[in-house]
């Protein structure tokens, strides 16, 4: 699948350059106005009215549904496909293949480069500070090969003073190797006395899944705990535990929503992945919110393979909640 995907983008690289010969840059400025007018339509209403028709019947919330319009990026397919005019003889053909030249180009360039921003705008993105850096394949024979990680050593990580090879504890030495250690973008010698240094690039050949263990060892774990506990709140709540059980949630409080809701009564004796699973309505994935009154939002964190809630945070919000 990486081979694959490998050509992919070598295609589409190619795919550019050849259509970047059909144009000419003089000729894309003087219908720029075009472009603005078109992009503009596309990226704010056209493509939100289209994302939002599609995608509603699957029970996504608004903010997932604004995210969604936001990265639908144009490429070299719009390009591609206004090239059919050139090759037909149509008048003006050129002018059509400049101004969608210049509506990919902006797309590119005003959505491509604010994803990281919209995806915090409308809080989609996950903290996930557990994986490496980078992660290759390499194919050693028709039948085997050998996966390389890139750990980087972050500020106030605990790998800082350690030997690569001795990081952690719960890991056995002969189940990582330590396959380069890069400092000042140079590859240094590794003996007894070696100790990692922040900023320090690690790469590792494992022969087993300790990927996210050493990933916990290599990151800044303040920094990472202050954003999980931003994201998913301050406490942890097990699958199984009743709603009526978690001490927050006072006698007051359950009175007040049973006059709201006739099957709050209902609500309160479910288990937490019970009541999350009715009022999501389909597969939960990290990060999928429930609220539970305007105080108090569940926050799913973890989900085994089989769609099995593993953890899930409970949030205290200071205003009314917006899913």
């Amino acid at each position: 699948m990486r081979v694959m995907d490998s050509f992919a983008w070598l295609s589409q690289a190619v795919l550019f350059v050849v259509l970047g010969l059909l144009v000419t840059p003089s000729n894309v400025l003087e219908v720029w106005p075009y472009s603005v007018a078109i992009a503009a339509f596309m990226i704010l209403v056209a493509r939100p009215i289209a994302v939002y028709t599609s995608v509603l019947p699957f029970k996504f919330k608004n903010r997932e549904i604004g995210f969604i319009s936001w990265v639908g990026l144009r490429g070299a397919v719009p390009i591609t496909l206004a090239m059919l005019p050139v090759i037909a003889g149509v008048d003006n053909a050129f002018m059509l293949f400049d101004i969608a030249f210049g509506v990919v180009v902006l797309s590119l360039v005003l959505q491509g480069t604010t994803i990281p921003f919209m995806a915090n705008l409308f809080k989609v993105r996950i903290p996930n500070n557990k994986g490496p850096k980078e992660e290759h394949e390499v194919w050693v024979s028709d039948r085997a090969s050998i996966t390389l990680y890139e750990f980087e050593v972050k500020l106030g990580a605990f790998a800082i003073g350690r030997h690569p090879k001795d990081i952690s504890t719960r890991i056995s030495p002969e189940g990582i190797h330590v396959f380069a250690l890069v400092r000042g973008q140079q590859i240094l010698a590794i003996n007894e006395q070696t100790k990692l240094k922040f900023g320090d690039s690690v790469w590792y050949a494992m022969s087993g899944d300790y990927a996210d263990q050493i990933a916990t060892v290599f990151n800044d774990t303040t920094l990472d705990r202050r954003a999980i506990d931003d994201f998913y709140g301050d406490w942890m709540l097990s699958p199984s535990v009743k709603l009526k059980d978690v001490p927050f949630f006072t006698d007051r409080m359950k009175f007040e929503s049973l006059e709201d809701t006739l099957n709050t009564k209902n609500m309160w004796e479910q288990t937490v992945a019970e009541y999350i699973k009715d009022s999501l309505k389909m597969a939960p994935v990290a990060g999928d919110t429930v609220a539970i009154n305007e105080k108090w939002l569940l926050v799913i964190k973890e989900v085994d393979d089989q769609g099995r809630l593993r953890t899930i945070g409970l949030k205290q919000l200071e205003g009314p909640t917006v899913v």
